[in-house]
């Protein structure tokens, strides 16, 4: 078993390095800082912002206790596993988080410092493993964050699967997470409240920081980002 692993981590190097894929690398975030927007992108976040504000309304008017059962149910989606053939329960950990942790989500929002965007290296590294404590990925909780190059995003749709590119190498995330509060913490893009958080979230889903959950972490960072700003913009 000992060989067949080292034989995968070989090969996937080698592919690595080939040249044949793009590798993500610490230039992204000057990519994202310097990014000027189009006024299709900025025309469609303003179309999307009136559809937002129009959910956001009808939400609030709910009765107090049906208001509170939707929201509850939108925190929960913050477990849930992001392929059907991953091995994962929702129900079962969203039974366990109702009894025993703390979600992400809640853990930074009690944490974070006014302003709100004070996001932290340790706060980072805290709520990705409230994420994975209790699922089949928890074994993954010992690191703080991916230790290795074996990590790639395939192509969607693709049968065979492809790679599509390989995520950033691991020596370099330590500073990518920096970079990340950073831009989290900064003005840029501050007055589009959905473009800034999906930026987020792509960031996160490219550098693939964590061995497991960067999704579902992406998902809860943007979620954060979007309350903060709709707070400020809206």
């Amino acid at each position: 078993m000992v060989n067949l692993e080292n034989e995968i981590e070989r090969k996937t190097e080698e592919m690595r390095n080939s040249g044949i894929y793009p590798v993500v690398n610490l230039e992204i975030f000057d990519t994202v800082s310097d990014l000027t927007l189009s006024d299709w992108t900025i025309e469609h976040e303003t179309d999307v912002l009136e559809k937002y504000t129009e959910y956001l309304e009808t939400v609030n008017n709910l009765p107090k206790i049906k208001k509170n059962h939707f929201l509850h149910a939108i925190k929960k989606f913050e477990i849930q596993k992001n392929h059907a053939l991953e091995n994962e329960d929702p129900y079962m950990i969203s039974l366990y988080m109702e009894g025993k942790k703390q979600y992400a989500i809640d853990y930074l929002l009690r944490n974070q410092r006014y302003p709100l965007e004070s996001l932290t290296r340790e706060e980072i590294i805290k709520a990705h493993k409230k994420i994975l404590d209790g699922t089949t990925s928890k074994k993954f909780i010992k690191n703080d964050y991916r230790t290795n190059n074996l990590a790639y995003v395939q192509k969607s749709g693709r049968q065979p699967q492809q790679i599509h590119y390989f995520s950033l190498p691991c020596q370099d995330i330590e500073e990518a997470i920096m970079n990340l509060t950073i831009y989290y913490n900064g003005i840029f893009h501050e007055d589009y409240t959905l473009i800034k958080s999906t930026i987020i979230h792509g960031l996160v889903g490219a550098l693939q920081i964590f061995n497991d959950g960067n999704t579902r972490f992406a998902r809860t960072l943007q979620a954060l980002k979007i309350y903060e700003l709709t707070e400020k913009n809206l």
